[in-house]
């Protein structure tokens, strides 16, 4: 009778043999090494999502409360959105996220003018955030 039945106050458990204890210990050592890696990358994600939302909302903040349309996109006439990019920059935002926030402050319509300005006006930013002439 390999498995036999015992009762405690707290339920039933099946005794079983000594491997396999052993191979559910180790289990579960694996499971206990493993979990605090996963906490890490979800809290990872988490701090990355919120700073990637806290510049997000800084950049569009500086786009839409510039007084006229036609400077709103350039880093030269809008200072306020020159500072966002430079914070963000300094936050380590991935270029590629900070020209996704500039394009959803753009309507359609003027995508195709803006285009090349919006590149110039990130790599302007990036020369002279990190000292390069």
């Amino acid at each position: 009778m390999p498995f036999r039945r015992i009762r405690f106050h707290v339920g039933l458990i099946y005794q079983t043999t000594p491997e396999k204890i052993l191979a559910i210990r180790k289990d579960i050592e694996e499971y206990i090494d493993w979990k605090p890696s996963e906490e890490e990358k979800v809290s990872a994600l988490v701090i990355g999502r919120t700073i990637l939302q806290k510049h997000a909302d800084s950049i569009m903040n500086a786009i839409w409360s510039f007084e006229s349309d036609g400077g709103r996109f350039d880093q030269e006439t809008n200072p306020g959105l020159r500072k966002a990019m430079v914070k963000a920059i300094h936050d380590s935002v991935p270029q590629a996220h900070i020209l996704r926030y500039l394009f959803l402050g753009i309507s359609s319509s003027e995508s195709n003018s803006i285009l090349y300005s919006s590149l110039k006006c990130l790599s302007g930013v990036l020369n002279t955030s990190f000292g390069i002439s």
